[in-house]
């Protein structure tokens, strides 16, 4: 999720939509991050940069220099993202960011980090867990329901290597997939 979270909003910010609340989102990250060449808003670089998968949570705690620099650029990202999303909601108080995550597997681990992260930034989320040994059809069938609901605004798959096929890639849209 740490990676998946700065994704999200950059999909939000970038998504050709209709005129609504996306295209408030993108106005909104163009304006901040026009403002963040000129001194403010990312001081640190964060908006853009993306994180490997768990690297938050497997060193925070540690002490080190680089666990802290870890923490802080997701701190900073969450709290870029309440701002961002709390501007919008100004304009449009209905709006309420939707990530969906489809899973294959009973990680409950990684279930909570997302679900943390996600409440944490003001995201509401979609969780869908498949069994483990989910075949590319039913993935796909999950993937192609998400492409089609409006009130999800970006999609996250956690499945194994074995079930990350050409048709299961293919499936997703591009303005919905958080991971590029």
């Amino acid at each position: 999720m740490s990676s998946r979270l700065p994704l999200l909003l950059r999909q939000l910010s970038h998504q050709q939509l209709p005129p609504g609340p996306a295209s408030c989102l993108r106005e909104l990250c163009s304006n901040s991050s026009s403002s963040s060449s000129s001194g403010g808003g990312d001081p640190e670089g964060v908006r853009g940069r993306r994180l490997q998968d768990g690297q938050a949570f497997s060193i925070r705690g540690s002490g080190s220099p680089e666990a802290s620099g870890t923490d802080s650029i997701v701190r900073e990202v969450i709290h870029n993202s309440k701002e961002v999303l709390s501007l919008l909601q100004e304009k449009n108080p209905a709006f309420k960011p939707v990530l969906a995550v489809i899973q294959a597997g009973d990680d409950s681990l990684m279930q909570e980090i997302n679900q943390n992260l996600a409440k944490e930034a003001g995201l509401d989320i979609t969780h869908i867990c498949l069994p483990p040994d989910s075949g590319e059809d039913e993935i796909v069938d999950e993937i192609l329901k998400i492409n089609e609901d409006p009130r999800v605004h970006g999609l996250a798959l956690q499945i194994s290597e074995d079930s990350l096929s050409n048709k299961v890639l293919d499936a997703l849209k591009p303005d919905k997939d958080v991971d590029g």
